[in-house]
C-alpha cells in the first residue's frame, strides 16, 4: 500500500489478474482522478481495489454495451 498522499487503484478481471493500475499524488480533497485506457478493456466482470493512505476499499465493476 502506497504511503503518504497518494490514491492507488487496481482493476482486476474476473480471474484476478491486474489488467489497469493507477497511482496519483493527490495535491488537495477532493480530488477528481481521470483514468484513461479504460474503454479498451472487453466487457466482462472487474474488481476495483483502491488505496489512500490507511483506508482501502474494493468494489464489482460489470463492463457492458
Amino acid at each position: 500500500m502506497p504511503k503518504g498522499n497518494c490514491l492507488r487503484g487496481v482493476l482486476k478481471d474476473e480471474r484476478g489478474r491486474v489488467c489497469r493500475t493507477i497511482e496519483k499524488k493527490v495535491v488537495r480533497e477532493p480530488e477528481q482522478v481521470t483514468w484513461d485506457g479504460l474503454n479498451d478493456l472487453p466487457y466482462g466482470k472487474y474488481t476495483l481495489e483502491l488505496s489512500h493512505e490507511e483506508e482501502e476499499m474494493s468494489m464489482n465493476l460489470v463492463k457492458r454495451i
